[in-house]
């Protein structure tokens, strides 16, 4: 066996198939789900194909405290356990370890424009913790990295159609093979949608990926991916002033490599070196009533450069540590936003650079206590060095038994959009200035974790459990959707909860129970000037549920079913859809052989009891998500 198959940073689908899950992504280093020092979900392909999701966002609705709204038919915006806005950012999304995080999208991340496909795939490893002290201040309240599936060098060919509601349809195709030394796959796909029946939401976007792994010896070896998307679609309302409607075209590519040098197991040296680029065309018309920006391009474009040594490695019998080293510079060009709030410095590109060393560590205290360490110290150029730290303590009551505490302090600096926005609150007097900068200073929070992990009936049935408490010494929130963004800082907030799920996997049956409580305790209130708002209470929801249940018949058929209740919520300030949401999904498929290769078809029904949604922005003219959705897919493997 070759050196690299012993990667102490990627796990092997052995990993994924013994008594435990393997979770990589909460200390970097090569974990049982009981031995990591957080609370983990992992999805993995076999649950990916039993869901009813049918993007990528939809697929966290099954992690506990996740709830998902819909801005238009293509732009999902998750939250975590509330303080939901349309710009989410306080959980960093990683795919195969690349950071999606810009910081011209307000400082959030568009997942519409992501070049990748849920069939791309292979497992999806979310930390419900604050992850601060592993990955830095976008992991300020968790971390999610997706895996795609690995390049094998199996020479294997896929594709798939889908038609459904709302005119969509889609195709995607993928290749995959080897040549001498280097195994790779390439992955296209477009899709087109005219967007739910109450919005103007068309959509047709398309991408292309290519990905390689290339083994120089049996120690060292190179993994490169490149990839392209393009996106135009309709946003906005008609008759809305800070809304418009506009047609919008977001193209983005992204170019990664990586060499990793593997000694042994736990002996490891990697370097990677990525660059993310995301340009926006948003035009408003030459009639907008507002003359400022009228005909104005009111789009961007950023860079992201980011480099990172890690270094991981046995110190002794006892002892894992993974430590390094790295930067990322921003460049962001948002000429209109500087111009029309006025703001100060005024130019047309933004530059950032932030530089972060990080340590994690794995120390066997005895056979069934572990302690894990993790320290992260950042330097962005626009905010004062600060420091994320972690402390994880692990008790192994038996082989199917643990318990976890953990006390953590996460920080984390304003992004741009926060930093600089600087619009008059219409309240009161008209027009009255903030008397507040939410940019001068970084939001901080300290977590108390208790944890539980079990396995039962045969190992078959896992429960998870975390119980937590947040002290917010710093909260900036988003207050409407309407006006000029406007951003108003907390400096209290204090809540605290409790995480649970059920997984159960049999011979023919999948189940996974998820829920989330979230009491919010104390917090400063907003006055508008005719009256005091616990403002922030209501962007969090107290109850979270999902339920996902499949069958597989000898026969090849299968039947899953899915629902999601969240409790009474406001996506924003004056959004007006503080209501509670239940939601339900049936998906039938059937797999059969042919002489020509292995084929699926499915059927996918979201909305089943045709229950209107929770959307971000409401209106008048749009209020909610509602009517049921359909979708047909036929995969084809040779």
């Amino acid at each position: 066996m070759p050196i690299w198959a012993l990667d102490s940073g990627h796990a092997t689908e052995g990993d994924f198939y013994t008594e435990l899950p393997v979770v990589l992504h909460a200390a970097r280093l090569r974990q049982s789900v009981n031995a990591a020092p957080a609370a983990v979900t992992v999805i993995d392909r076999e649950m990916i194909d039993a869901s009813t999701a049918t993007t990528i966002p939809e697929l966290l609705r099954y992690v506990p405290g996740f709830q998902l709204s819909y801005k238009n038919s293509h732009e999902l915006i998750p939250a975590f356990h509330g303080l939901a806005d349309d710009y989410s950012r306080r959980v960093q999304v990683l795919i195969d370890g690349r950071a999606t995080y810009s910081q011209g999208s307000m400082g959030s991340i568009t997942w519409s424009t992501l070049p990748i496909d849920i069939d791309d795939v292979e497992r999806i490893e979310v930390v419900r913790s604050p992850n601060a002290a592993t990955y830095g201040a976008a992991a300020y309240l968790g971390s999610i990295n997706i895996v795609t599936r690995g390049v094998t060098g199996a020479i294997e060919t896929s594709s798939r159609l889908d038609i459904g509601s709302n005119e969509r349809i889609s195709g995607s195709v993928r290749h995959s093979g080897e040549h001498e030394e280097l195994y790779y796959m390439l992955s296209a796909r477009y899709e087109q949608n005219s967007g739910f029946s109450n919005r103007h939401d068309d959509l047709n976007s398309a991408f292309l990926n290519f990905r390689g792994d290339w083994r120089l010896t049996t120690r060292d070896k190179i993994e490169f991916a490149i990839g392209y998307g393009n996106t135009n679609g309709e946003t906005g309302f008609d008759g809305e002033l800070y809304a418009p409607l506009r047609e919008r075209k977001i193209n983005s590519h992204y170019q990664r490599l990586s060499w990793r040098h593997i000694n042994a197991a736990d002996d490891e040296w990697q370097l990677s070196l990525y660059h993310n680029h995301h340009a926006v065309e948003n035009p408003l018309s030459d009639d907008y009533p507002d003359e400022t920006v009228a005909g104005k391009d009111i789009g961007f474009s950023s860079d992201r450069y980011s480099v990172e040594l890690q270094r991981i490695q046995r110190i002794n019998e006892n002892f894992r540590l993974a430590w390094g080293a790295g930067a990322s510079y921003d460049l962001v060009s948002v000429p209109w936003f500087y111009d029309y709030f006025d703001t100060q410095p005024v130019k047309e590109q933004e530059k950032r650079l932030q530089w972060q060393l990080f340590a994690n560590a794995e120390w066997q205290l005895t056979p069934s206590l572990l302690l894990n360490l993790g320290i992260s110290y950042e330097n962005p150029d626009w905010d004062g060095s600060h420091v994320s730290s972690r402390v994880g303590l692990n008790y192994q009551v038996n082989q199917d038994h643990s318990l976890r505490a953990i006390v953590s302090r996460s920080n984390r600096p304003p992004s741009l959009y926060e930093d600089f926005s600087d619009p008059e609150f219409i309240y009161g007097d008209p027009f009255a200035p903030l008397d507040n900068d939410p940019g001068s200073e970084t939001e901080s929070v300290k977590t108390i974790e208790l944890g539980y992990f079990g396995r039962f009936s045969d190992q078959r049935l896992t429960l998870d459990v975390n119980l937590f408490y947040n002290h917010f010494n710093t909260l900036i929130l988003k207050l409407d959707d309407l006006e000029p963004d406007l951003y108003e800082k907390l400096s209290l907030y204090e809540r605290a909860g409790l995480d649970a799920q059920i997984s159960y996997r049999g011979e023919h049956d999948l189940l996974s129970l998820s829920y989330s409580y979230v009491k919010s305790l104390d917090s400063d209130e907003i006055n508008d000037g005719d009256g005091s708002y616990d403002l922030v209470s209501m962007y969090v929801p107290e109850h979270i549920l999902s339920l996902l249940y499949s069958h597989h018949f000898d026969s090849g058929w299968t039947v899953s079913s899915s629902l999601f209740h969240v409790d009474t919520v406001r996506w924003n300030y004056d959004a007006g859809n503080e209501k509670a949401t239940t939601w339900a999904d049936l998906k039938i498929a059937k797999s059969f052989k042919t002489a020509g290769g292995d084929v699926d078809l499915a059927i996918t029904l979201q909305n089943v009891l045709d229950e209107p949604g929770v959307t971000l922005r409401e209106s008048s003219n749009a209020p909610t998500k509602g009517g049921r959705q359909f979708l047909a897919t036929l995969r084809h493997r040779f």
